[in-house]
Formats: C-alpha cells, structure tokens, sequence
C-alpha cells in the first residue's frame, strides 16, 4: 500500500512545489495596464488618477496601486495600500496583508497577524487564505499548534480546488493527523491534488 500511495505523491509533489508558497493575490479584475509600464512617463496622468483614487478610500484603486508597487517590488509602498483596502473588507486584500506580514514584506514580520488576516480573508472563503491558515495551524506558526484546526481550513480550501490544500488534506489522513487515518480518503485527495496541480497554470 505505501508503494501505491507514494506514486500518488510522486505524481504532483513537483508540481505543487510551486503552488504551496505563500504569493500576492491579484484582483478579480485584470491588473491596471500602468503597472506594466510604471516607468513610462505616458502613464503619469494614470498613476496620479489611481492615486487619487485610492486617497478616496476606493478600496478597489488602494488595491489595484498596491499592486503596482509590489509589481515594481516597493513592498514597503505596498503593504500600506493593501493594508487600507484589507479594512475596507477585500478579501485579495486581506490574504495580501497576511502574506506581508508572513513574509515580512514592507513590514516587520509577525506571524500572529499574519494569522490574523488569513482569519479574515478565510472566513469570506477565500481558498488561498484558508490554505494558509490551514499552515499556520498545521505547522504551529503565529498560533497554537492544532491538527483538527488544520484539517477543517485544509478541507474547506480543498472543496474549492485548491491542489495543495487537496494534497495536505490527503497527508492528514494518510497520516492520521487531526483526523482518523483513512488510507482511501488519502488515495482520494492525493488523486484531486493530482488531477488539479496537472491543470494549473504556470
């Protein structure tokens, strides 16, 4: 049985090497052409329209010039925008926020707030932030170590697609952690993980 299951994991632990860490979310809609170009000076008027627009609390323009500046990697002028837009109640914003401060990107790192804006971005079921907060409980990062805690945010992540949340939750019950060790359920998830880590893009 173990040499079955290990072709499972061999069949997308590559692939989901990729897709297991923590990255910024972008909006639902496309990114603004003028992060693309943010050097150009033909897009000046455009950047001080975004700006001027997000210094009016349009949650969508703090979001979208955060994401120009994290383009550009001025992560220390990101992580205030995401942060602006994070209150607002975006919920790309919220994940991006708790991506900052586990990462320590533009901002000292904390992993207790990182846990803390995965928290809220899981909550309006935001797969990315439940995988994350998944982690954290998994791995006893930025708040107590809990395998039960872990397996509910895995599976919640899972139940919208997500490859790795599918693979983690496939090692809980390989595993037997936080949940009853289920060989079947394992060769299930780690199948999932498979077929979606096969489908993603790069």
């Amino acid at each position: 049985m173990k040499n079955i299951l290990w072709r499972y994991v061999c069949s997308v632990i590559f692939i989901l090497g990729g897709l297991c860490s923590s990255v910024y979310a972008q909006s639902p809609q496309n990114r603004p052409p003028v992060c693309h170009r943010w050097a150009d000076e033909s897009d000046a008027g455009r950047i001080t329209d975004l700006l001027e627009m997000a210094r009016q609390g349009n949650a969508q323009a703090q979001f979208n010039l955060a994401t120009c500046y994290a383009v550009a990697r001025k992560f220390h002028l990101a992580a205030p925008w995401y942060r602006k837009a994070a209150e607002l109640g975006m919920v790309e914003a919220q994940y991006n926020v708790g991506v900052s401060f586990e990462e320590g990107k533009g901002v000292a790192r904390d992993l207790q707030q990182a846990v803390f804006w995965y928290r809220k971005a899981a909550e309006q079921g935001f797969p990315n932030a439940q995988y994350n907060l998944a982690e954290c409980y998994d791995q006893g990062k930025g708040i107590a170590q809990d395998a039960k805690q872990a397996v509910s945010w895995y599976r919640k992540a899972a139940e919208q697609g997500d490859a790795a949340a599918s693979f983690a939750l496939g090692v809980s019950y390989y595993e037997g952690k936080g949940v009853a060790r289920n060989v079947d359920q394992a060769k299930i998830w780690f199948g999932k993980a498979g077929e979606l880590a096969s489908h993603a893009p790069f």
